[in-house]
């Protein structure tokens, strides 16, 4: 928002006069406020998941710039809640699936829920206007093994200022 005030020195009666004592400058103040504001401004793939490893892997490297001094939240949910579904499949009528979990900034944070339950986490702090680049990884949960075929699941990803 940005406001300005314009003043001048103008006699009582309000009217402009000519000679010495007509007004040859004003004030101008002029106010600004910019609300806190972070925005995702590049995000990197990398490769594949391999559902048959155990680590982390890294699944992107989403560059966050905040226009302040601190640490924001992010949130996540996914599309099946945590899981890679069979590619196709309804996300409600998963038979096979591929649960997994998540790390952000080096921490990890658990299972993303839907968009009713996301997972919410605090960045490190970041400097105003830099981007920071930020590591989201994936580890699959161990569970009764991995079924072959081609799985698919879709994470959001939202800063919060």
């Amino acid at each position: 928002m940005i406001a300005g005030l314009f003043a001048a020195s103008l006699p009582e009666t309000g009217a402009a006069q000519e000679g010495p004592r007509a007004t040859r400058a004003i004030v101008v103040q002029v106010l600004a406020q910019a609300a806190r504001d972070c925005r995702i401004v590049a995000a990197e793939a990398a490769e594949t998941p391999d559902p048959l490893a155990t680590g982390w892997q890294l699944l992107s490297m989403p560059s966050i710039t905040c226009n302040y001094r601190g640490s924001p939240t992010v949130r996540l949910w996914s599309l099946n809640s945590g899981a890679l579904a069979p590619d196709g499949a309804v996300p409600v009528a998963q038979t096979a699936s591929l649960p997994y979990e998540l790390r952000i900034g080096g921490q990890p944070v658990g299972r993303p829920g839907g968009t009713a339950a996301p997972l919410s986490a605090v960045l490190p702090l970041i400097e105003p206007l830099l981007p920071r680049p930020t590591e989201i990884a994936l580890r699959f949960v161990d569970g009764a093994g991995t079924p072959a075929g081609d799985f698919a699941d879709t994470i959001y990803l939202e800063v919060i200022p």
